[in-house]
């Protein structure tokens, strides 16, 4: 991936849109926090002499700087990946994966790949679910770049490419005739 890939989309959920890897930093505070919860319910006297020291009692009620996303405040695994995906969606580079949700299953093959997709290809759909190939409008993020097109002269973006631009036109015609031949 590039260098200035957005961190919310190698965290959001796959669900979402993302890769599915674990903010640590977030997902450990959480965890002993859920963990030390669990034991207070505990019948067992030395589990119960381990939940009566000060030192996890100062665990629980250490919420006196709430862990936080971009100013939410974090107090579940649901909350973060919430917030993780609310952050990608409001990016440039994961607007376009606002709408992933819906479809549940549109992106199962992130974190269950086939044996049909090879680790080139698997990594080439990585980059563009993410709106990570090397397009004239990213590339603009660094200096000396243009955005034309070659071929129209319009801002040359991932959507511009595989949607309206003349060069790829005859693609996406056999493309689209391919797919109706199957169906």
């Amino acid at each position: 991936m590039p260098k200035d890939t957005n961190n919310f989309f190698i965290h959001v959920p796959v669900i979402e849109g993302g890769l599915g890897v674990v903010v640590l930093k977030y997902a450990i505070p959480l965890m002993q926090k859920i963990r030390l919860e669990k034991l207070l319910g505990s019948n067992d006297p030395a589990v119960a002499a381990v939940v009566g020291t000060t030192f996890v009692a100062n665990m629980l009620h250490n919420d006196s700087v709430p862990l936080q996303v971009t100013g939410i405040p974090i107090c579940n695994k649901e909350n973060l990946n919430s917030a993780l995906a609310y952050d990608s969606h409001c990016s440039l580079d994961g607007s376009g994966l606002k709408k992933c949700s819906q479809v549940s299953i549109a992106n199962k093959w992130v974190d269950s790949p086939t044996h049909l997709m090879s680790g080139a290809n698997y990594i080439g759909a990585i980059q563009v679910c993410g709106n990570l190939m090397a397009t004239a409008a990213r590339m603009a993020r660094w200096p000396q770049h243009d955005v034309a097109c070659d071929a129209c002269s319009r801002t040359e973006s991932l959507g511009h490419i595989l949607q309206v631009c003349p060069r790829t036109s005859g693609a996406r015609i056999h493309r689209h005739n391919y797919v109706l031949a199957m169906l």
